[in-house]
């Protein structure tokens, strides 16, 4: 029973089921439980009681189900030590007990008999028990500090901080523009995986096996078989020709990153189901989206999300890095289909990620409302000083963010003029985002652009918006001569091929 919507606890006759060769649930509801009695059920060959609500200590009787083929224990409040008696479990082909509370030391000797185990993101104390250098890029648990805690220390000097991250997810290495160069992904194909990316300021970790009995090695990247519905001259389109996928939880980490806002970005795109009217149009993948361990989409379909199969669709977020860490995590939590059109192509799936500081725009905004981004929760429904002014904007009440202290003492107009710029800097979209020197000359007044952002009534909705990024690309033009197709259309394209979704807004 994976993804039922049932609450917890499991009844205790379970207990009964002497027989039972096969025990799987994920996803319970209700309140908290402790382990359930199954200490009879010695014909167990697949145990899987993922993100179950289960709390306490591991029983030692689970080292002696000897005939177990996968433990699977993963995500739930399991505390103490790791049961020693788990080294009997030599059967064992995979064995997950990721993100619990466990404490102590690390059981080397449990580690080092079996196939395939993650234990990482647990809270293990005895550092003197973590063998020294890097993670395996086999096991997602042995030979290195990271993979057993909840965070990655960054140990280089503030000079060798990163701000910005791209990443190719399941492909090589792309080149989009003179700026961004997406690193290539195509390590890491085992069911417990931890990968760092070329210079360490960035690692993925893949968990799970599929259910697939029909294959003994498993895909973690996939190519398109849908047909891509995107303009092929776009610096983009190949992106999304490939994708990694994780039949459990596919996480990504960034490391080493200076601290402060930045604009995360997920670029998506159906590349296995279609929309057609062949077997491979029933499939359904649905998994819940995760940034910073906080949960931001549930449910998530990219198919239904896109409009179809092969459409690009970019989801994006603000995000605050206060340890130098960045932490993306894509869970299937046991919804959709497993065995449509063919067994083992369920779980999370992304083609690719970029991740931008949010810029100059930002900065503007605390100016002038003298609050802080990162510590502004407006409402219930607005995260962050940048939501509420987004929705100040639509509403044509911008000036109502300006700091209260300043009373009627200010220019509206000046006022009007730097909100708005600052609002076009923060655009989640590269292409209607004005160079810096446009910026400068809209500030300085050597634009009549400037008559249009300084109207009290001007908001995102205003018709002349679009003439206003028009002005942007002309000048881009005129300074650096002919426009190609990327710049000239952006817009277009934008709206044609990817679709950028912010986080929906609403106001009281």
């Amino acid at each position: 029973m994976f993804g039922s919507g049932l609450d917890g606890p499991l009844p205790s006759t379970t207990s009964a089921l002497t027989s039972l060769v096969k025990l799987q649930i994920s996803d319970l509801g209700g309140n908290p439980s402790s382990f359930p009695p199954l200490q009879n059920l010695k014909s167990l060959k697949t145990l899987e009681l993922r993100r179950c609500n289960i709390y306490g200590r591991l029983p030692k009787y689970i080292g002696d189900m000897t005939s177990l083929k996968t433990l699977d224990l993963s995500f739930n409040i399991l505390t103490d030590k790791i049961p020693s008696s788990l080294a009997n479990l030599k059967l064992a082909d995979y064995i997950y007990l990721a993100g619990n509370k466990f404490t102590g030391g690390v059981p080397n000797s449990f580690i080092e008999t079996n196939k395939n185990i993650d234990i990482s993101s647990n809270n293990f104390t005895l550092q003197s028990s973590i063998p020294s250098g890097d993670c395996d890029q086999v096991n997602n648990a042995y030979k290195g500090y990271p993979c057993y805690f909840q965070h990655f220390p960054c140990l280089l000097p503030k000079r060798k901080y990163k701000y910005k991250l791209y990443i190719n997810c399941g492909g090589d290495e792309i080149n989009v523009d003179k700026e961004k160069t997406y690193e290539a992904n195509v390590e890491g194909q085992r069911p417990s995986t931890f990968v760092y990316g070329s210079d360490k300021h960035w690692a993925f970790s893949s968990t799970g096996h599929f259910m697939n009995d029909l294959t003994e090695v498993d895909d973690y990247t996939v190519s398109n078989t849908s047909t891509l519905l995107a303009d092929a001259s776009s610096p983009s389109f190949v992106l999304y020709k490939t994708a990694r996928i994780s039949p459990l939880l596919l996480t990504y980490y960034g490391i080493c990153l200076g601290n402060g806002e930045y604009t995360v970005s997920l670029h998506f795109a159906e590349i296995i189901f279609t929309s057609d009217s062949t077997f491979y149009s029933l499939g359904k993948r649905v998994f819940d989206i995760y940034v910073q361990e906080k949960l931001m989409i549930k449910n998530f379909n990219i198919k239904e999300a896109a409009g179809g199969s092969g459409k690009p669709i970019i989801k994006t977020f603000l995000v605050n890095v206060t340890n130098h860490n960045l932490k993306i995590s894509l869970r299937w939590a046991g919804k959709g289909t497993t065995t449509l059109p063919i067994r083992g192509v369920y779980g999370p799936m992304i083609s690719a990620i970029s991740v931008e500081p949010s810029n100059f725009g930002v900065v503007a905004l605390e100016i002038v409302s003298g609050k802080s981004n990162s510590n502004v929760k407006p409402s219930e429904k607005l995260e962050c000083l940048l939501d509420q002014a987004y929705v100040l904007q639509d509403m044509g009440c911008l000036l109502d963010l300006v700091d209260p202290v300043l009373g009627s003492a200010y220019s509206k107009e000046e006022a009007m003029v730097i909100l708005n710029v600052a609002l076009m800097c923060t655009n989640t979209s590269p292409a209607l985002r004005p160079k810096m020197s446009q910026v400068v000359s809209l500030l300085e007044e050597k634009t009549a652009m400037k008559n249009l952002l300084s109207d009290p009534n001007f908001s995102a909705v205003n018709p002349k918006l679009k003439a206003l990024r028009k002005f942007f690309w002309q000048s881009e033009a005129s300074t650096s001569g002919p426009r190609t197709t990327d710049s000239v259309d952006a817009e277009e394209n934008v709206s044609k091929d990817e679709i950028v979704e912010e986080p929906e807004l609403e106001c009281e």
